[in-house]
């Protein structure tokens, strides 16, 4: 028995490396529902606070990636985030790209250690919505996701803008022309429409009305405007981002 004992000892101390592990958890810490926000304020900038722990025993170098749905996402918006080591400009996605960006910057986390990672978001006075996933992955293995949170964010928006109840083959087929308008606005279905509201940048309403087959934009000044069509119980269908030139 004397003589077996070293040998599971020194098994038990070549295999340690193996039981490490790296265990990244991130814990929202922020309402991602921006409410009254005062859209007139061109730089206005709104903060999404993530606990981002390693409860594992080894030390994590970490990768970690912006996704945004091209569908959802407002195209003025600007999103950047912050790590433990700098605040990334708003057209960096990712820490760590060094074939393709370039960036090298991985985020070291030492076991039990947490720290704030912020998530940044510029509206430029533009109300709506975005979903955001966040990915995390370690350098060693960047393709692997080990942790990853899903944000809907809205900024005086109660809905998601552009894509609502896709799953509806009407719906998702429903589409307003032409944008951008000068004057009149049509929808490609009046099948289930009923009425429409259109509003402002800021999430205002300006008005509302009964859809007939056609909006005439003629008096609107030129900007960007949100038109939600309804049908007949007032259930809203969909929203469009429309361009008045």
């Amino acid at each position: 028995m004397k003589r077996i004992l070293p040998i599971f000892l020194f098994i038990a101390i070549g295999l340690s490396p193996v039981f490490a592990q790296i265990d990244i958890v991130a814990d929202l810490k922020s309402d991602t529902n921006f409410k009254g926000q005062d859209l007139t304020d061109s730089i206005l900038d709104l903060s999404i606070h993530i606990d981002l722990s390693n409860l594992g025993t080894d030390i994590a170098n970490l990768k970690w990636e912006i996704l945004t749905s091209s569908d959802t996402c407002m195209e003025e918006w600007g999103i950047f985030v912050c790590d433990n080591n700098f605040c990334y400009d708003e057209t960096v996605s990712t820490n760590y790209d060094p074939e393709g960006s370039g960036i090298n910057f991985p985020s070291v986390l030492d076991p039990g250690e947490t720290y704030d990672f912020v998530l940044h978001v510029l509206p430029y006075t533009v109300a709506g919505c975005c979903t955001v996933t966040l990915d995390f992955s370690t350098i060693e293995d960047p393709e692997t996701i080990i942790e990853s949170l899903e944000l809907e964010i809205h900024v005086n928006s109660a809905d998601c803008l552009e894509l609502v109840a896709v799953e509806d083959p009407y719906i998702a087929a429903l589409e307003i022309y032409p944008n951008p308008t000068q004057a009149m606005v049509q929808l490609s279905n009046l099948d289930r429409i009923s009425s429409l509201s259109i509003s402002d940048v800021y999430g205002n309403t300006i008005e509302d009305v009964k859809y007939d087959g056609g909006l005439d934009m003629q008096n609107f000044k030129a900007g960007i405007y949100f038109l939600s069509a309804f049908d007949k119980r007032r259930n809203l269908l969909k929203t469009f981002r429309l361009v008045k030139n």
